[in-house]
């Protein structure tokens, strides 16, 4: 949408810190604010910042190709159903196939805690029922099985036969994980250069076209 059609927002954080950056039509405007869903976590502005960021990239590229400057704007709302989009997809009409496998998801351990086993791959399936103790291959069957581990320990056992299962934890308990630790000042997302070249420019060729982005569509 082009900026006639839109009230400036307010230049972003990038318009100081990048000398390229041509004003408004690298700021975006954000609409909304979480809770969206029903998480702990930011999954909305998650969903948001991430649609926007890609917004931002390819209108800027359309402006160095000579485009009209154009406005970004994303609702929260509608960003968070985009990344839960399989919710509504139907095929003919009807609900496709559940795509996890049946005894995949969260389960209740004999401890009181809870873990999430990832059982799609008929390998990690095989080898979840293995350390189970081999019950039957059903929600029911695996749900009585668990009853016998510690959630913590399940997670580690898994993760030592190489299968993929993950205990759920409170905000204090992953604080004192070593994982925890190992992030702890780490920004979200961190972008490094994987070679010493210039950029190439996405400005328009005397032909026309730009090589470094000519297949894009």
């Amino acid at each position: 949408m082009p900026w006639s059609g839109l009230p400036a927002p307010t230049p972003c954080a990038a318009c100081s810190r990048w000398p390229a950056c041509p004003g408004p039509c690298s700021a975006a405007r954000l609409e909304g604010e979480d809770p969206v869903q029903p998480s702990s976590f930011h999954v909305g502005a998650a969903a948001q910042a991430s649609i926007a960021a890609a917004a931002l990239a390819a209108a800027e590229i359309h402006r160095q190709r000579g485009g009209q400057a154009q406005a970004v704007r994303v609702s929260m709302r509608h960003a968070a159903a985009e990344f839960r989009s399989e919710r509504h997809l139907r095929l003919d009409g009807a609900l496709p196939p559940d795509p996890w496998d049946a005894i995949a998801g969260l389960y209740r351990c004999g401890d009181g805690g809870a873990v999430r086993l990832h059982t799609n791959f008929p390998h990690h399936r095989a080898g979840m029922l293995r350390l189970l103790g081999e019950p039957p291959a059903t929600r029911e069957g695996v749900a009585a099985a668990l009853r016998g581990w510690r959630a913590l320990e399940l997670e580690e056992a898994a993760a030592t036969a190489g299968l993929c299962a993950a205990a759920l934890r409170g905000t204090a308990e992953w604080a004192a994980h070593p994982q925890a630790a190992a992030l702890a000042g780490q920004p979200p997302l961190l972008l490094e250069r994987s070679a010493r070249r210039r950029p190439r420019s996405c400005r328009r060729s005397p032909r026309g076209r730009s090589r470094a982005c000519a297949s894009w569509r």
